[in-house]
């Protein structure tokens, strides 16, 4: 059995936070440029998006 918890607090990539909101990696990146989505950056390159967090910002757009 999982705990809920834990599973929200999971760390995304990019590709699998974009499926999980079913919207393009470019729509994505979009949001995450534009500062709207919060990120976290591992180095220069390596971008992590928190579950957690996405669902919480999702709530916050009014979906």
């Amino acid at each position: 059995m999982f705990d809920t918890d834990v599973e929200n607090d999971r760390y995304m990539s990019v590709h699998e936070a974009a499926r999980y909101l079913s919207i393009s990696q470019q729509t994505l990146m979009r949001y995450i440029r534009a500062g709207e989505l919060p990120v976290h950056r591992i180095g220069a390159r390596l971008l992590r998006l928190q579950r957690s967090e996405i669902d919480a910002w999702v709530q916050s757009q009014g979906a």
